[in-house]
């Protein structure tokens, strides 16, 4: 998400349905919404429903930034720095800029918590499905600043992943495919699933 990458996460009460009674409604969910599913359970990804998806299975001890970076080499996802911090990291919402009647309406609720800036220099955007407020700061503690740095350094690694110069450690820690799914896959997430995962 802090890329701009449109990816959905499976939620508490799907897993407890999917550990409880192995419902696969998840991977229904992925099929009907046309996503690309990725997941580290085995028997999950075993299952027929998600044999028929496009999908990736991570093993369960690759690091986020591992995972990140199979999932832009098998899918070839560009990021650009222009879809940087672009979706809610809460929800996945669309970031989008406040113009000044909202901005003033914003910082009118937020009189008596003063939680955002009221200074009517300072830019404020809100996620358009959550409603979280969110505004720029330089400080290099700031939450947006380290978000800032985050998504710099997410966008580093795609651009050395699809540039194959990832050192070999990233590349042996491959993610495994289904024998079945790895030629095809792909190519339909490319074509029909238009970048959006279910994670």
């Amino acid at each position: 998400r802090l890329v701009g990458i449109d990816t959905l996460l499976e939620t508490p009460e799907e897993a407890e349905r999917r550990c409880r009674s192995g419902s696969v409604e998840f991977a229904l969910r992925a099929q009907k919404e046309r996503r690309f599913l990725v997941t580290s359970s085995r028997s999950f990804s075993a299952r027929r429903e998600v044999q028929n998806l496009p999908h990736l299975l991570l093993p369960s001890s690759t690091s986020t930034e591992h995972a990140f970076a199979a999932v832009i080499r098998k899918t070839n996802i560009v990021v650009k720095a222009t879809d940087a911090l672009t979706r809610c990291v809460r929800c996945n919402g669309c970031i989008l800029e406040c113009d000044f009647s909202r901005a003033t309406e914003l910082r009118k609720q937020d009189a008596e918590t003063k939680k955002i800036p009221h200074d009517p220099n300072v830019v404020l955007y809100e996620c358009d499905n959550c409603k979280q407020v969110f505004w720029w700061s330089e400080r290099d503690n700031s939450s947006a600043a380290r978000a800032a740095k985050l998504a710099d350094k997410l966008k580093t690694l795609a651009e050395q992943t699809l540039s194959a110069s990832i050192d070999d450690e990233i590349q042996e820690s491959s993610i495994l495919l289904e024998d079945d799914v790895q030629d095809n896959a792909f190519y339909v997430e490319k074509k029909f699933f238009e970048q959006r995962f279910l994670v």
